[in-house]
């Protein structure tokens, strides 16, 4: 049942949660309404549930209410039973999450707020535990007029996401710094989603046979393939941590595109606030890899077309003033320098544009993302359809020989 809520999830669990947050032991939850929320348009490895909570507390006669939001693994709604786990298993995305809400958010929040004087954009973590389920507990921030957006974004919507992207790489430099433990991130997607990568090359060879199709794209053809039989190698350089002598590294979130972001906008549709969510696969590394996928996945196709390097532009400007006012000891990285990264990173641009790019034109009330990653003939059918789209059709071909000319399908 995709819709059950863990029987677990009850009003002793809510109890708990409040009791510490609001550091009151004789807190009363007095009613509690729980719904999972199901987004067919993300891989389901999370379950998430919206719970509307009403409790008092101690010395008070008023009733507070407040709207959460959980966290928990997927695999929880595989086992609706009462039983507790004897030996919970490590779930290296969890861990992730939970170390970032609990230790690296906060001290970068204050550099926000204190140094940069900036709003913070995650988030407020109410509870959390890793047993015996892995769990964390958010403000539901919809309640607070957050919404996600159903289109990539426009110019001036995407320098706003660009300018946090930059203040945020900026005090992971700062933070690395200081403590030496935010290099420790080292996971990443694709160390933790093995089926992603079978999902990738089974989309490289979707487009291979599409190309395979259209006149004069024979070169194409070769290039993908020789790619696709040396993938795992280019993915594991890829997510590699820069030496001293390569190039310079920042925290990426990792996944940053615009379903893991939350907006409020004006009457006119301008976005004034933001918040990213979902820090599962946070990297240490290249700020390209953040860079690449928000230029692809929070820009609309008309303003990557019309404004790539003014956007390019305004993070690296917005970067190197956050790294001054910060006072990170080494020097800022050079225009050059941030050019040279996106350059060697490049071949990231072809896997989203391959990989992720056609999803755009899927109407996920009709077909969820699980189905699409599957290996089933029902699936493969869906995908050919996707990858012959005439829309996806056109874009892919005005990018191919830009990729050829900058070398990204070497």
């Amino acid at each position: 049942n995709k819709m059950a809520v863990p029987k677990w999830l009850n009003r002793d669990f809510f109890e708990t949660a409040l009791r510490q947050y609001e550091k009151d032991e004789n807190l009363k939850v007095t009613d509690v309404e729980v719904k999972r929320i199901l987004d067919t348009s993300e891989p389901t490895t999370s379950a998430i549930f919206s719970a509307s909570v009403s409790y008092s507390l101690f010395n008070s006669t008023n009733e507070n209410s407040t709207k959460l939001i959980v966290k928990t693994p997927a695999s929880i709604l595989e086992d609706n039973s009462d039983a507790v786990p004897a030996e919970p298993s490590i779930d290296p995305l969890f861990e992730t999450e939970i170390e970032m809400y609990t230790k690296t958010l906060p001290a970068i929040g204050k550099y926000l707020l204190c140094s940069l004087d900036e709003r913070v954009f995650f988030p407020n973590l109410i509870y959390h535990s890793k047993s015996p389920n892995y769990v964390l507990v958010f403000d539901d921030i919809t309640d607070k007029g957050f919404a996600k957006v159903t289109n990539q974004l426009n110019f001036e919507n995407s320098k706003l996401i660009f300018s946090k992207l930059a203040k945020l790489h900026a005090c992971s430099m700062f933070l690395e710094q200081k403590t030496n433990e935010v290099s420790d991130y080292k996971q990443g997607l694709f160390r933790v989603r093995p089926d992603g990568v079978e999902h990738m090359l089974n989309s490289i060879s979707k487009l291979i046979d599409e190309i395979a199709t259209w006149p004069n794209h024979e070169n194409y053809v070769e290039k993908f393939k020789n790619i696709h039989e040396n993938f795992h190698r280019k993915i594991r350089r890829l997510y590699s941590v820069n030496t001293p002598t390569d190039g310079y590294n920042v925290l990426n979130h990792g996944d940053f595109h615009f379903r893991n972001m939350m907006f409020k906008t004006d009457k006119q549709g301008t976005a004034y606030d933001f918040m990213l969510v979902d820090y599962q696969v946070c990297i240490w590394g290249s700020p390209a890899l953040d860079v690449i996928y928000a230029l692809y996945m929070v820009a609309s196709k008309d303003t990557l077309e019309k404004h790539r390097e003014d956007l390019l532009t305004h993070y690296y400007d917005e970067f190197v003033a956050a790294h001054r006012t910060l006072g990170v000891k080494e020097k800022p990285p050079s225009r050059l320098d941030f050019n040279t990264e996106l350059i060697r990173h490049g071949i990231l641009e072809m896997i989203i544009a391959v990989c992720f790019m056609p999803y755009v034109h899927v109407d996920f009330s009709k077909v969820s993302i699980d189905d699409l990653m599957a290996n089933g003939e029902a699936s493969k059918d869906v995908r050919r359809e996707i990858y012959g789209h005439p829309d996806y059709k056109k874009a892919i071909q005005e990018l191919l020989p830009k990729y050829l000319e900058k070398g990204f399908l070497d």
